[in-house]
């Protein structure tokens, strides 16, 4: 079911619970402001338009709750980058696996990619678990420190496309 609403109309959510606690194994930072939040989804609504990302909201079909965002990202390329994250009081429901399938199920039917990167901290289990119930496949781990000064060791999953063609595609 896709439920139509308006572009910034979850920005306080946003703000509210992006947190440090959601944040702490991401290469974002909790938002200062809601300023900020705007800041932000413009930007990402700009490459939405500019056919560089796909997001969406992650709301709760029942009640039109609001949960997180997913993302895929550089979608212009053979290896795409996969995201999302889930409100605090929205753990353990499913809702981050259902998405980041839904994500994976909607590539797999409009864009020719070789495989879906998922960056996930080694520390952050759930997520882990979450790719590797979906197939995921480790490919290689690194350091990546962010601007706030935060370290963070990565390890890259890879969702592969069934029948990726290897040829070049003009996707947009």
């Amino acid at each position: 079911m896709v439920i139509n609403v308006p572009k910034y109309k979850f920005a306080q959510d946003i703000y509210e619970k992006f947190s440090k606690e959601i944040t702490k194994y991401m290469n974002w930072e909790p938002f200062e402001s809601l300023d900020d939040v705007m800041i932000a989804l413009k930007k990402r609504y700009k490459k939405i338009s500019d056919w560089k990302d796909i997001a969406l909201r992650i709301i709760n079909k029942k009640t039109g709750e609001f949960l997180g965002i997913g993302t895929i990202t550089e979608i212009n390329t053979p290896t795409p980058e996969l995201g999302i994250w889930i409100k605090k009081s929205a753990h353990g429901y499913g809702y981050g696996k259902e998405s980041v399938k839904a994500l994976k199920d909607w590539a797999e039917k409009n864009f020719n990619y070789e495989y879906l990167k998922y960056p996930v901290d080694k520390k952050n289990i759930s997520s882990i678990k979450l790719i590797l119930s979906l197939g995921g496949i480790k490919n290689r781990s690194y350091e990546e420190k962010i601007s706030s000064g935060k370290i963070l060791n990565t390890v890259e999953y890879r969702l592969h496309k069934k029948n990726y063609i290897n040829e070049p595609v003009n996707y947009v």
